[in-house]
């Protein structure tokens, strides 16, 4: 009987081992070159209006912007269930915002929730609050 119980832990401790590495496996993203201002892809007029309409359908300055601040910029106090969360800068900026993500970077954090760097954006994506 003591070896029938010692088999089945084994046999749920080696199930747990394998799922874990499973889910490591799905949940790890690789972190995206950064981009170079110079090589920051160019944009027509009509893409730039397009990308204008979608952050204010989305509401991105909300959560993007301090009261005071300058648009997009983040700093942004946002509370949550999980403490309070800063929105970040979505500004060009190469330091301080997105100015070294690339357009699939981009497309990556606003899609999945991951950003350039590979981490997991969540809590603040996807939250759902009340515009202020």
């Amino acid at each position: 009987m003591h070896q029938m119980f010692k088999s089945v832990v084994l046999a749920v401790l080696g199930v747990g081992v394998v799922a874990a590495a499973g889910f490591g496996l799905y949940a790890y993203r690789s972190p995206i070159e950064a981009m170079q201002p110079a090589d920051r892809p160019a944009f027509d007029a009509a893409t730039i209006e397009k990308g204008r309409i979608l952050a204010s359908a989305g509401y991105c300055a909300e959560c993007h912007t301090a009261a005071g601040g300058k648009a997009y910029a983040g700093n942004f106090p946002i509370a949550s269930p999980f403490g309070t969360i800063y929105g970040s800068n979505l500004t060009p900026d190469p330091e301080t915002g997105i100015g070294l993500w690339s357009p699939e970077a981009f497309r990556r954090a606003m899609h999945e929730g991951v950003d350039r760097e590979g981490a997991r954006l969540f809590p603040a994506i996807p939250l759902t609050i009340s515009p202020r």
